[in-house]
Order: structure tokens, then sequence, then C-alpha cells
């Protein structure tokens, strides 16, 4: 390319020999389009590797001058592009950030050319286009085809680490029935106990598992008027019998005329897993509190938990998990990811904030409006 290109007339010049001479400014200029639309996100080595390969395959496809690009081309293209949409995936970027860093290849070429003065020929855009057509499908399609497996791979854990669950549950309820049966132990034992503890676990996961149907099939939510305080005299039963196994303390304050308009079976998941982590994680003779009070049109419910204290980063970590099995298993992470799918659905919201030696939790539902007609829960 002639040197002409750095005056201020225009010049025209074929896109080929463009590339050519100002690729390393190309490339300098697409990474920055590409950084700003990453924001916060990482960036590696292998997808900054990604922009370079595709123009040297443009200038392999510019060099042929054929308006059309071959199979083996084509191929070379796919395999290049289908890398970067793995790595796109693996580093948390979504379908619009593949689209986007493909197209800021064009801006920047674009760009550049106009700072340039340079007035590239249009015949050779065709190709550009298809090329960047061709890497756009490949990243793309294995984005989402790696994404498909992705989602599996976490769906089979999900219901492995369920099954898991329930048999060593069903296991234990089975051999504490049997001891009470046979009269090696009393029916008002330790054992009883055990056999109460594994049943209410029973019972959670079959709820887990049933919400988890539920929201996603598409059957719409269930809207109900119920007093809030039938939900939780039921949870509590249950609660009551592992807090004590563990020695806990467990005191609840609770406002019995809050009637809610919500889906009652989720509302009981949402409420379920809150509790249940509560216990879980608070040390053994600890102490932990439920109180649950009207603040203007909405249920304000909190469980304060003895867990030895969560730092601020963690419990936001926690609050972002998505419905998968998370580190702890079944844990914290995940009965949090459920509890918010559940509230959302039933136009709640969760909050959480440390203390010195633990957490609270805090629930909001919109409520129904107290009226001068009296309420009669079932307690």
């Amino acid at each position: 390319m002639s040197d002409s290109l750095n005056v201020s007339s225009e010049v025209i010049v074929n896109l080929l020999e463009f590339i050519t001479k100002f690729n390393l400014e190309i490339v300098e200029l697409s990474e920055k389009k590409t950084t700003a639309l990453a924001s916060l996100r990482p960036i590696s080595s292998e997808l900054k590797k990604g922009l370079p390969l595709f123009l040297g395959q443009l200038v392999m496809v510019l060099e042929k001058s054929s308006p059309v690009v071959s199979v083996l081309d084509e191929q070379k293209i796919l395999k290049v592009a289908g890398s970067q949409g793995r790595e796109f995936l693996r580093l948390g970027y979504t379908l619009s950030h593949v689209v986007h860093a493909y197209g800021a290849i064009c801006q920047a070429i674009t760009q550049l050319a106009s700072e340039k003065k340079a007035r590239l020929t249009s015949p050779e855009f065709h190709n550009l286009n298809r090329c960047l057509d061709i890497a756009i499908a490949g990243a793309v399609t294995e984005f989402e085809a790696k994404r498909n497996i992705q989602t599996k791979v976490m769906e089979v854990e999900y219901l492995g680490c369920l099954a898991h669950e329930l048999r060593n549950a069903l296991s234990r309820a089975v051999i504490s029935s049997e001891m009470i049966i046979k009269g090696v132990v009393g029916s008002t034992g330790s054992t009883s106990k055990v056999l109460q503890v594994s049943l209410s676990e029973i019972d959670t996961l079959l709820n887990k598992a049933i919400w988890e149907i539920k929201t996603r099939s598409k059957s719409d939510v269930n809207f109900s008027h119920f007093f809030l305080i039938e939900v939780l005299d039921q949870l509590l039963l249950t609660a009551g019998v592992e807090a004590d196994r563990k020695g806990q303390t467990f005191k609840t304050d609770i406002d019995p005329s809050i009637e809610l308009n919500a889906d009652e079976h989720l509302i009981r998941s949402a409420l379920a897993n809150v509790i249940q982590n509560a216990i879980k994680y608070t040390k053994k003779n600890g102490a932990l509190s439920l109180t649950v009070k009207r603040v203007k049109q909405t249920a304000v419910i909190q469980i304060e938990d003895e867990c030895g204290g969560l730092s601020k980063q963690k419990i936001e970590s926690l609050l972002k998990t998505s419905l998968k099995v998370s580190s702890e298993g079944t844990g914290m992470g995940l009965g949090l990811a459920i509890t918010q799918k559940a509230l959302k659905h039933c136009k709640g919201k969760l909050s959480a904030k440390g203390t010195t030696n633990g957490c609270v939790f805090t629930l909001v539902i919109p409520c129904i409006a107290l009226t001068s007609k009296e309420f009669s829960p079932v307690v």
C-alpha cells in the first residue's frame, strides 16, 4: 500500500491491502471495543488469540479473489469460531457478547479506514461479511451446544444428589421404624426422634422435587388466600424436632393476622429452605429466632441464626447462586436459590445480612390488607 493513505485526501484501496498494512491497529482497536463490551468479565489469552486468527483467515479468503468462500475455508473459520464460543461461555459471557465481539471487528476496520482517509472497495466487503457471518454462526452454535451440555450435567447432578439424600433419609426412617416396631426401643425415645427427622427430610426433599417440576412446567402459579401462620405452624413442628436434636433454642414471634394472596406451595418451599438452612448451619446448643410482622402492605419474615457469621461477599455470592448443585451439595446455596425463585413467582424478595454470630435472612411478601372483620386462622 502506498503512503498516500496517510495524507488528508481520500484514497480508494482494497480491503486486503488495508488489513495487511494495518493489521496490528485493527486488532488493537477491536480489542478495545470487545473489552468495553466485556465490562468486568475476564479476558483470557485464549480469547485474545481468536481475533488475529480470524483476521488471518480473512486475509487468506481475500487473497483468492473469489466471490464465494470455499468449503475448506468455511470449515477453518468454523473451527476457530467454535473454540471462541466455548471460551466465551467458560468466562461467563452471554450470546449477545459473542455476536457483538465479531461485530466489533467490522466496526474497527471501518473506523480505522475513516481515520486513515481510506475508502475501501465494496466488493471485498461481501467476503468480509460472509466470513463474519460464518464465524458468528460457528461461535453461537458451539456456545449453545456447550451450554446445553452444562445444563444437562447440572440437572443430572441435581437429580443424583436428590436421590442420594432421599435414599439416606429413607434408610434411617426404615431402620428406626423397624426398631420401634420390634420393641427394641421405645416409641418416644431418641430413635423416635430420628424417625421424625428422617420423615421430615423426606418430606422436604419431595417438596423440592415437586417445586422444581412446578416452576419448570408451563402451568400457572396457583394464587390463593391463606393465613401465613397456618403454613409456619406446620413447618415449625418439624423444625422444632431438628432444633431440639441439636440442643438449639428456637424463639418465635408471629403476627397471626397476616393473610397472603400467593401460591401456598411456593411460599412453603421458600420458608422451609430458609428455616432448614438456619437450623443446619447453626452450631449445637445455639439460638435461632423467627419473627413475622406486618409492615404496611407486606409480611416481613426474619430468620436469625448463629452460623458463625458470613462475610458480606459470601452472602452476596450465596444470593447470586443459580439453581444448580452448589459446593455444599443441596446446602445453603441451592436452598436460597429455590427460595429466591419461589418468592419471585409470588412477587416477594429475599435479602440477608451478617451479624456478630450469624446471619439474618429477610423475606418480604405482599400481604392482604387487614380489615375490621375477624380473622380465624386454624393453628
